[in-house]
């Protein structure tokens, strides 16, 4: 099967307890007018799970009972490049600064269907950042400054997605998901200081999500998913990173292959039994193989799903 996917993704980084003007900007490069950060933007978001990369659509599909499905992502984010001589002078004008040129975080994750409706899940990866520079200012007119590459393990993330609803209109699930601090949270600079969680590969914290997702097929080869979470991260190593609200709607066409209902009702169900071609059903989604990409980055995911075959 092949197929071309769209997102639109909404990322919302409310302000928590260590999120504040201590750090630079951490949105996609502005013109190059403007050099010096404003503070009311200003956050500390390098790291995995902060702004450092693409948002995922939460999908309202689950595995067949007794299926596996696995995927590799890798999110890859360029920032607005600072040398030292910059990131000094944005520290003497706002008391501390940080950037990073770039970063890459690549998860793999596996899937397995429990029943028809509820699907387990573990997720982990490997952080990488690139000429990451920090700038405090000491007060009495000057700076001090160091860099350094971090590099390291994320965390693991534990979840469960159960599939309330799935009928003509679509699939509906419910996400909950739990990451414990695995990874590697002690990273430093040149100069021997720790990194603040948020620019860490792991935060060092228990965090928490819920979610919900919604998938259908809106044509036999086009498919929709819509999909909200909210990420609630508790505080560790005196430092809390800050909440996380994504927003998301995915839009995919398969190039190949057609989407055929299973057994779907008692005229296609008959039809089945009766070994007559399956009933088309367009409006419910579940294919044997599904591939989402995210606004940056990709995924490839493999298994049966629910009720659904590929012609």
């Amino acid at each position: 099967m092949l197929s071309l996917s769209f997102s639109l993704a909404l990322l919302c980084l409310p302000n928590g307890p260590g999120v504040g003007p201590a750090s630079g900007i951490r949105l996609p490069a502005p013109p190059r007018a403007l050099v010096t950060p404003l503070p009311r933007f200003r956050r500390r978001n390098h790291g995995p799970g902060t702004s450092g990369g693409g948002s995922q659509t939460l999908s309202g599909e689950t595995l067949k009972e007794g299926h596996w499905a696995f995927s590799w992502r890798s999110d890859f984010t360029d920032f607005q490049r600072f040398s030292a001589a910059q990131a000094e002078a944005n520290a003497l004008a706002h008391g501390g600064f940080d950037a990073v040129d770039h970063t890459l975080v690549e998860t793999l994750s596996v899937a397995y269907g429990v029943t028809d409706d509820l699907e387990l899940g573990l997720s982990s990866g490997y952080y990488r950042g690139t000429n990451f520079i920090d700038a405090e200012a000491d007060g009495m007119g000057g700076v001090e400054s160091s860099g350094g590459d971090p590099s390291g393990p994320t965390d693991l993330w534990i979840q469960a997605r159960y599939r309330m609803r799935h009928d003509r209109h679509g699939h509906v699930a419910a996400l909950f998901a739990v990451k414990a601090p695995t990874g590697k949270d002690h990273e430093r600079l040149v100069n021997g200081e720790l990194l603040e969680g948020s620019s860490q590969p792991s935060s060092g914290a228990f965090d928490f999500k819920v979610g919900l997702g919604y998938s259908r097929f809106l044509t036999p080869r086009t498919s929709m998913d819509a999909g909200a979470s909210y990420t609630l991260r508790t505080r560790a190593n005196r430092f809390t990173v800050g909440d996380r609200a994504d927003l998301g709607v995915d839009l995919a066409y398969r190039l190949t292959e057609d989407v055929l209902a299973r057994g779907t009702g008692a005229s296609s169900a008959n039809s089945a039994a009766s070994g007559s071609t399956k009933t088309r059903h367009p409006t419910a989604r579940t294919p044997i193989a599904a591939a989402h990409s995210s606004s940056q980055g990709s995924a490839h995911a493999c298994g049966s799903r629910n009720g659904y075959r590929s012609a």
